[in-house]
């Protein structure tokens, strides 16, 4: 019985999205201009996010309404993860910490 794949996986590229959806690296989340690398609080989890990129998915075939998420990485302490959240569901931005000379 065959349990996983027994050969070396290659890193996937994660820019790699479908021609017809629209990417930006910049939301702007009321007065805010959430560029990548901007930490975020995410509404409901634990953890402080860091902004990558927004993603909407425009209306094909019998969908009506387009989709649309932001894609963050991090989360509790000591786990770093890829997850993608609605726009709705960012909280507070926080402030860039700067690195002193």
């Amino acid at each position: 019985m065959r349990m996983g794949s027994l050969t070396r996986r290659t890193a996937g590229t994660a820019d790699a999205y479908p021609a017809h959806w629209h990417v930006a690296q910049t939301y702007q989340h009321g007065r805010n201009l959430i560029g990548r690398g901007t930490p975020l609080k995410i509404r409901g989890e634990h953890g402080t996010f860091t902004f990558w990129d927004h993603v909407v998915n425009p209306p094909r075939g019998r969908r009506r309404t387009p989709r649309e998420w932001v894609t963050v990485v991090g989360g509790r302490a000591g786990v770093t993860e890829f997850r993608a959240f609605r726009p709705d569901r960012i909280s507070r931005v926080l402030p860039v910490e700067r690195k002193h000379r």
